[in-house]
């Protein structure tokens, strides 16, 4: 098998996307990480799955580094970062000019469940969030992504398929609605609850890149 550990080195911020229609309303009470006073309840909030858990039943939970070479995030992966409160901005295409929220500031929470990563983001009334919202609303944005540098990996020999990278340990930097995902699997609804299964209007398979 491929030294993958020179083609992935430790210390090196990579950026992932996931395919998601990530829309805009105003959002539902979400329990104490958003209280309703801390909502502006004419920009709404977004929210979605900024990541996905590789699940066997699920093609779309891994994504194609290359061609001899497919990515997995296994579940547990960001449960370090999360409990080091590490703070994570929410960035509109990864671009820190083009700032959403962020953990610190309690304008996005970021968290986990059985399917992957979450993250909740309130919109502020400036002109990249009626940017972002413009771009949701009308279907030009349909994703979501994350920012992240690994620090514990595996790799396995595919045998007669690709070679798998399993991605264990990670800290977090941001999370990122975003115009060319890269995983094919994720939710994402109105507000502040992520759970909506994508449907693409045009029946078409929507292509895709990565980020690095």
């Amino acid at each position: 098998m491929y030294d993958y550990e020179k083609r992935f080195p430790f210390g090196a911020i990579e950026r992932h996307m996931t395919l998601g229609r990530v829309r805009l309303d105003k959002p539902k009470r979400a329990g104490s990480a958003f209280r309703d006073e801390d909502i502006d309840l004419q920009m709404g909030a977004i929210s979605g799955y900024g990541a996905v858990y590789f699940d066997s039943a699920d093609k779309g939970t891994q994504y194609s580094l290359y061609g001899d070479l497919v990515e997995r995030i296994m579940p547990g992966a960001f449960d370090r970062a999360l409990r080091e409160n590490q703070d994570v901005l929410c960035l509109f295409n990864h671009n820190p000019d083009l700032l959403l929220g962020r953990t610190s500031a309690g304008t996005c929470r970021c968290y986990t469940d059985k399917r992957g990563l979450v993250y909740q983001t309130t919109l502020n009334d400036t002109s990249i969030a009626h940017d972002v919202r413009a771009h949701i609303q009308r279907g030009d944005c349909h994703g979501s992504s994350f920012a992240f540098l690994v620090k514990k990996q595996a790799f396995i020999d595919g045998g007669d398929g690709p070679d798998i990278r399993e991605i264990y340990d990670v800290d977090l930097f941001d999370v990122s609605p975003v115009a060319s995902p890269a995983y094919q699997s994720t939710t994402a609804k109105t507000g502040t609850s992520p759970r909506s299964k994508l449907k693409n209007k045009s029946g078409r398979k929507k292509s895709y890149f990565r980020f690095a």
